[in-house]
């Protein structure tokens, strides 16, 4: 909600206020004011910009619910558009700069730049230098990031409810996406027998899936030697992840190819594959 300004407002002294609490609305109504207060004078321009860069950019910064609430305050740090899926990104590991502009279509540069630096500046997350040969900067998050990946999870499983039947028309799920549905729909309660290490390829893209005994890690890259190796393209491994299509008829089809057990990938969707509705 924006300030009210009061009746005896002095415009001309309109950047000595606390900019940060005008809102949007009276920042153009003060605009309009000064302008025609100093537009005779010949010192509008040097005001505006005062106001403009103490003002305009202050709302912009300073933005928050400012109420004593712990969702508001969660909200000020990650409520902005994209922050979100940025840390989907990083929960399954590090990521250069070009690896989370893949993951996320339609971000600008400059958006995730901006992004990136503000979680960085808030704690969520941090920047390090991978040892030679490598030698890329990636981002990773912190302690206090990693601590989202339960809501982000629960997050998930809530708008799985209103995701479309097919991917048709829209980008495809980057692999944060994919390492945070396997994670949403694990069932535990069917693993407990289970010690199972898969590498998931899609495309150029790997994942892998740990299963110990009930729990559940998904790390990108390769970590550990594999039991199974399944290589696929997104596509079709989340028409099987959705069970629009059964593994036996995309390893029969060639749309998957399985190195190890076969049986295994129909056993790794009834583990972390969505719960099908009998008709």
């Amino acid at each position: 909600m924006d300030y009210e300004l009061p009746d005896d407002f002095d415009y001309s002294n309109a950047w000595v206020e606390d900019p940060s609490k005008w809102g949007w609305r009276n920042i153009f109504t003060i605009l309009h004011k000064v302008k025609l207060i100093y537009l005779n004078e010949y010192v509008f321009v040097l005001s505006l910009k005062t106001l403009v860069f103490s003002g305009i950019l202050g709302c912009m910064n300073n933005r928050s619910y400012n109420q004593f609430c712990a969702l508001a305050y969660a909200l000020d740090r990650v409520g902005d558009r994209w922050t979100l899926l940025i840390i989907r990104e990083l929960l399954a590991g590090p990521r250069r700069f070009k690896d989370l502009l893949d993951g996320l279509p339609e971000i600008s540069t400059n958006l995730l730049a901006d992004r990136l630096k503000s979680l960085e500046q808030q704690g969520t997350l941090c920047r390090r230098v991978l040892p030679p040969p490598a030698g890329s900067t990636v981002y990773e998050l912190s302690p206090v990031g990693r601590a989202l990946e339960g809501a982000v999870l629960e997050l998930g499983k809530w708008g799985s409810q209103f995701l479309p039947p097919s991917c048709e028309g829209i980008a495809l799920p980057s692999v944060g996406s994919v390492a945070l549905a396997i994670q949403t729909f694990f069932h535990p309660e069917l693993a407990q027998d289970i010690d199972e290490t898969v590498e998931l390829y899609l495309g150029h893209e790997v994942l892998q899936v740990q299963i110990n005994h009930g729990e559940l890690l998904v790390s990108q890259g390769q970590t550990r030697r594999p039991d199974v190796v399944f290589r696929t393209e997104t596509e079709c491994f989340m028409s099987m992840f959705t069970g629009r299509i059964q593994p036996e008829e995309a390893i029969r089809e060639g749309l998957v190819r399985v190195e190890g057990d076969p049986g295994a990938l129909s056993r790794f969707f009834r583990l972390c594959g969505v719960p099908i509705t009998q008709t």
